[in-house]
């Protein structure tokens, strides 16, 4: 997701949105995040503590808020735009890491 991104900034020569950039950001962490717990088999830790370590910040809320530029569609494919494929994309991976993690 990150690559064809990265393809259709610099090789198609669309500009991203500012939401655009902070889901690059938080795809690229959520990678590194997987590609570590994938590396160290974690038993996974309690709702409480996670919750505890992970504050909402006021720059998440504004970046969530989006500005007037992300209504602007400049591509689609299959009738989605990219917002909605990195949906897609961050379901079918969320759904295959609980597949994965349930496993005995």
């Amino acid at each position: 997701m990150l690559a064809y991104a990265l393809y259709a900034q610099y090789g198609l020569g669309l500009e991203p949105c500012p939401l655009c950039i902070f889901q690059r950001v938080t795809i690229f962490a959520l990678g590194v995040f997987f590609l570590a717990a994938a590396l160290q088999h974690p038993r996974g830790a309690p709702l409480e503590v996670m919750l505890r370590y992970s504050p909402f910040t006021d720059v998440v809320r504004k970046v969530l808020a989006g500005g007037g530029e992300c209504s602007q569609v400049n591509w689609s494919f299959a009738g989605l735009a990219m917002p909605a494929w990195v949906l897609v994309a961050a379901l079918v991976l969320g759904i295959a890491g609980v597949v994965a993690n349930s496993r005995q």
